[in-house]
This record gives C-alpha cells, sequence and structure tokens, in this order.
C-alpha cells in the first residue's frame, strides 16, 4: 500500500507486435499453455489445424511473401493503437518513439519484451516527468547489445533500416 503523500508514476507494459505478427499466446480453459515457451505462431498453429504437412507448414512460413505488406503495415498501425489504448490511463507514453524508431532502430526482441533503448526511454521520460535531468548520451550507449534475434524475412518485408 502507497502512503498517501507517495509520488507516484505509471507506465504501460511496452508491448509491442509489430516485428513478429505471428506471435500469440495459446490457451487451453482460459489459461496461457506455458509448455516449450509462452509464445507460439499462430501460422504454425492455423496450418496444423488445417492438416498441413511440416513440409508445406515450414514452406509456408519460410515464404518472403507470406504477409501482404497491407498486412504488414496495418499489424504495426493496430499494435500501436492497443499500446496508445493501454497509455490512457499511465503519466508515461511510449508509442510515440516506437512509432517514430521502429524501422530505423531494433525496438523489441519480440513481443513484450523491448531492447534497451526503449526501456532507456523511458526511464528517460520518468526522470523528465520528475524533473530531473534525462541520461547522458555514454550512459545510453554502453547500454547497446550486440545480441540480435530477429527473423531474416522480417527485414525485407518490414524495410528495416538497422543492421543485423
Amino acid at each position: 500500500m502507497l502512503k498517501p503523500n507517495c509520488l507516484k508514476i505509471s507506465f504501460p507494459n511496452s508491448h509491442y507486435k509489430g516485428y513478429n505478427p505471428e506471435t500469440t499466446y495459446l490457451k487451453h480453459n482460459g489459461i496461457i499453455v506455458k509448455r516449450f515457451c509462452d509464445y507460439h505462431d499462430s501460422n504454425v498453429i492455423k496450418d496444423y489445424l488445417l492438416g498441413k504437412s511440416e513440409s508445406d507448414v515450414v514452406s509456408s512460413i519460410l515464404d518472403i511473401e507470406y504477409y501482404s505488406n497491407d498486412f504488414i503495415w496495418e499489424n504495426a498501425k493496430n499494435s500501436l493503437s492497443e499500446l496508445r489504448k493501454r497509455e490512457m490511463i499511465t503519466d508515461i507514453i511510449i508509442s510515440d518513439f516506437i512509432e517514430e524508431n521502429w524501422t530505423k532502430i531494433k525496438l523489441f526482441h519480440s513481443m513484450n519484451h523491448p531492447t534497451n533503448l526503449v526501456l532507456l526511454e523511458v526511464a528517460d521520460r520518468i526522470l523528465t516527468n520528475l524533473g530531473l535531468p534525462k541520461l547522458n548520451t555514454a550512459e545510453r550507449n554502453s547500454q547497446k547489445t550486440n545480441i540480435e534475434i530477429q527473423v531474416i524475412l522480417n527485414r525485407k518485408l518490414f524495410k528495416l533500416l538497422y543492421p543485423i
């Protein structure tokens, strides 16, 4: 329980599905199935339920044309829209930063897993809200990571500008 005079700053979970439209939760009786992992590929599930062979499933998900450009951009727009809804009850927003940078800089490892750049931007916005100075450039740059887990196919689809 927070004390009445405690300063509270709220910020949303940095949710973004724009890079990974296939990522979904699989639920059984309303409970997320966590066997193997929390996330599942909706295309694999759909193809399995349609009775496709393993080789057909693999071929389809590796097809560079699997998603239309319209679908990709609509998915990114919908993901940002969902984040904006979540931000309506928070003090800090991050959707503008994501919208401005998602094609220039890798911002998420996967859905709900932002890179350090997003986390540092949230931290800067909290500091600004508190009337404190932002992190300096050296501190921000020291947090960059060389770990890149990105589906190569998405690079072409999204016309991403950042290196893999």
